[in-house]
C-alpha cells in the first residue's frame, strides 16, 4: 500500500509541477514507490507459493517485469 501511495503523490506532484526540477522529484518519488511495490509483490509470492514451484513463479515475475526495465527509453 505504501508503494502505491508513492506513485499516486509523485504522480500528482508531477502532473502539477510548474518546473522541470519539481518534476523530476516526482518522478523519483513514483520510482520509488513502484520499486517498493515491485519488490514487495516478488517477496509475497515467495511466501505463499510452495517451495517445490517457487523458483518457477518468481522467474516468471521477474520476466514478465524485464520487457518494462528499459520503458524510459523507449520514447527516445
Amino acid at each position: 500500500m505504501l508503494g502505491a501511495l508513492l506513485v499516486i503523490v509523485g504522480m500528482i506532484i508531477t502532473g502539477t509541477a510548474q518546473r522541470m526540477d519539481v518534476a523530476i522529484g516526482g518522478m523519483a518519488i513514483a520510482g520509488a514507490g513502484a520499486g517498493l511495490a515491485e519488490l514487495i509483490g516478488a517477496a509475497g509470492v515467495a511466501e505463499l507459493a510452495p517451495v517445490k514451484n517457487r523458483g518457477f513463479y518468481i522467474g516468471t515475475i521477474f520476466l514478465l517485469i524485464l520487457p518494462f526495465a528499459a520503458s524510459a527509453g523507449y520514447g527516445t
